[in-house]
């Protein structure tokens, strides 16, 4: 666990970040429920993984853009070997907001859009090599997550951005916020806008 430092709330940055010791040596796929609900995958600085299994996997880290903790997270859950989530606090991390660092409303716009586009990338390719596990549902959350937010930010949608929106609706369903930004993207981008300036641009 971390304890966040900066003038941001910690509900902005992490949902469910208290839970007990999770360890298990057997089948993972019997505790994905409550791994899910930790903020495991976003903690790369808290992460111990094998060197050999790290190996293992340096063709598609390499290919990463941003989502490094997450594919770890996924590589970690896919291995064999024991698994152990400790909710002790181990690092502090400074949350801020992003206009202390980029001044220009322009500039920080087009940051933010391209963070969107390559964590949608990485979450694509993560979803190609992971198709098939036990853990997909979680990568296809982050799929849907960061393809809407890019469709929000992006003035012109580009055809290489699209994907089957209908073989997400089981998730857009079962959870609001992804309702909310799934009718956003379906906005004129002059209407998007005032969404972007309201929730996204800070």
């Amino acid at each position: 666990m971390f304890e966040i430092i900066g003038n941001r709330k910690i509900d902005e940055i992490v949902s469910n970040y208290r839970h007990n010791m999770i360890l298990t040596c057997d089948d993972k796929r019997k505790i994905w429920k409550e791994v899910a609900k930790t903020e495991a995958k976003f903690n790369l600085s808290s992460m111990a993984i094998k060197a050999s299994i790290l190996r293992s996997w340096v063709d598609l880290i390499s290919r990463i853009n941003l989502a490094v903790d997450n594919t770890l997270f996924y590589i970690s859950l896919n291995e064999n070997g024991c698994l152990m989530i400790d909710p002790r606090i181990f690092t502090k991390f400074r949350v801020s907001d992003k206009k202390d660092y980029i001044k220009n409303e322009k500039e920080l716009y087009i940051f933010i859009q391209f963070m969107a586009e390559k964590f949608y990338e990485d979450f694509v390719l993560l979803n190609s090599i992971f198709k098939d596990s036990y853990f997909n549902e979680g990568i296809r959350q982050g799929l849907l997550f960061w393809y809407l937010k890019y469709r929000i930010l992006s003035e012109k949608n580009s055809t290489n951005y699209n994907i089957h929106i209908l073989k997400f609706l089981d998730i857009i369903f079962r959870n609001k916020l992804f309702i909310i930004l799934y009718f956003i993207s379906l906005l004129p981008y002059s209407i998007r806008k005032y969404f972007v300036n309201r929730y996204f641009i800070r």
